[in-house]
């Protein structure tokens, strides 16, 4: 009797940590460094042309394993030189292949290296956040973890890449400087996500961001020097989107525990 109840308590426990690895992902971003997706981009290309794919004719005209072809193809998409279309697969982006297999010059390609590397959702944070600092493996992973809900394994190989794109492209000075010449420079609103409005007049309707818009202005406004602090908002990824937690700039460690006992509560309660 005890050996079974041991047992199923067991099981449980392995359901239960199966289900919150599952619950926790990692946010997209590029799984393949610049060169390699190049690689796999022009070799598509050549044979296939701009045609849409699936996996297995991607992996089949990329010469890649199977197995990688969805990580090639994703990473593609996010550097712009591959587009998805929902349900039916990938396609190379002509211009930008033809571009890459013959530049007019060093400085074109650079440039598209450039464009590509600011393109992620991901990267547009991680150059405003660590522009002109010291940027280390282990501070990134760390961040990655902490401000961008990253698993430890997800953190590892984004910053891993990351670091290698960067490397590549020069933007790491002899003490370990970010982007200290400010070679890319991105616009902060340029990583708020916009979503695309039907062209043409207004029917008139409220959609369903306009609703939620207007019901966050008619809420009460948060007060900005609450008990004498200024309050700011942290990111936080779920499910692909993009949350903030607003906290106050001088929270001590009795704060930060006030805040995490009552996260643990509700994450023990929720199903």
């Amino acid at each position: 009797m005890v050996n079974e109840v041991y047992i199923d308590m067991r099981v449980k426990f392995a359901q239960q940590d199966q289900r919150d690895s599952m619950k926790k992902r990692s946010a997209s971003y590029p799984g393949k460094n610049l060169k390699d997706t190049e690689s796999f981009v022009i070799t598509v290309f050549e044979k296939a042309g701009d045609a849409v794919m699936k996996y297995d004719d991607l992996a089949k005209q990329g010469g890649v394993p199977l197995r990688q072809a969805d990580s090639y193809a994703s990473t593609a998409n996010q550097y712009g030189w591959m587009t998805q279309v929902r349900g039916k697969g990938y396609s190379p982006n002509s211009a930008i292949c033809k571009a890459l297999r013959t530049p007019h010059s060093d400085a074109e390609k650079k440039k598209i290296y450039l464009d590509a590397f600011k393109s992620p959702s991901l990267y547009k944070k991680i150059i405003i956040a660590w522009n002109g600092k010291k940027i280390t493996d282990e501070g990134l992973k760390i961040s990655l973890i902490r401000d961008y809900e990253f698993t430890d394994g997800g953190a590892v190989s984004a910053s891993q890449i990351f670091l290698e794109n960067a490397k590549f492209l020069g933007l790491i000075d002899a003490d370990g400087n970010f982007n200290s010449d400010a070679e890319v420079v991105i616009d902060p609103e340029s990583i708020k996500e916009k979503r695309a409005r039907p062209n043409g007049p207004s029917s008139g309707k409220k959609t369903t961001s306009d609703k939620a818009k207007q019901k966050q202005e008619e809420s009460p406004k948060v007060n900005q020097n609450l008990g004498g602090g200024t309050m700011k908002k942290i990111p936080i990824f779920v499910r692909g989107q993009e949350l903030h937690l607003t906290v106050l700039e001088d929270m001590n460690q009795s704060d930060w525990e006030v805040v995490l006992k009552t996260i643990q509560t509700i994450k023990f309660y929720s199903r």
